[in-house]
């Protein structure tokens, strides 16, 4: 079997899979994710911003 892809878990990825599967946090909520969305949302809003700018 030839792999797609093999992972590399290495420096903080390994700390944060690790946090995630001791404090039970496999799932759409927790604290990473609280974390993620509004940086996710900032960004979205950003390009979306920048797409309409440069329309005609």
């Amino acid at each position: 079997m030839i792999p797609l892809s093999i992972p590399n878990i290495s420096g903080n990825e390994w700390t944060y899979v690790k946090d995630c599967l001791d404090t039970g946090w496999i799932s759409s909520v927790g604290s990473y994710v609280t974390q993620f969305m509004p940086k996710l949302i900032c960004c979205s809003q950003r390009l979306q911003h920048q797409y309409t700018k440069s329309l005609p």
